[in-house]
């Protein structure tokens, strides 16, 4: 009998490991892109809490002074310019009111959730 004497790999061999590498690549790209994404969530969610933040300040000390239950201005977000409108809004509870902003982002107002009240009477 004559031994076969191989110097490479087997077909099978060839397939198991591409199958490997296409698993282990499939993962880090996986992770990749998913950590790209929460990144800008992370970003977008900071950035809206930083104008709310910023905008109920000014709309408290508003209020305080004159009374006003609205108030609008203009924040900046690197090289875009961000109009928003503040208000307070009466809750079912007398006296507590939750704070409401609404951005408007190139003609496109959404909504910003945000966890603030006040608690004083509005007029």
């Amino acid at each position: 009998m004559k031994k076969k004497s191989s110097s490479g790999f087997s077909m099978i061999e060839s397939i198991v490991a591409m199958v490997i590498v296409s698993i282990v690549m499939g993962s880090v790209f996986y992770l990749v892109q998913s950590q790209s994404s929460t990144l800008f969530y992370n970003k977008k969610f900071l950035n809206n809490f930083h104008i709310s933040s910023n905008a109920y300040a000014e709309l408290y000390i508003k209020h305080r002074i004159s009374k006003q239950s609205e108030y609008q201005g203009e924040s900046t977000n690197g090289s875009q310019n961000i109009s928003w409108l503040a208000s307070f809004k009466p809750t079912l509870v007398d006296n507590i009111n939750r704070f409401i902003l609404v951005l408007d982002s190139e003609k496109d107002n959404f909504s910003v959730k945000s966890d603030f009240y006040f608690y004083g009477e509005i007029e």
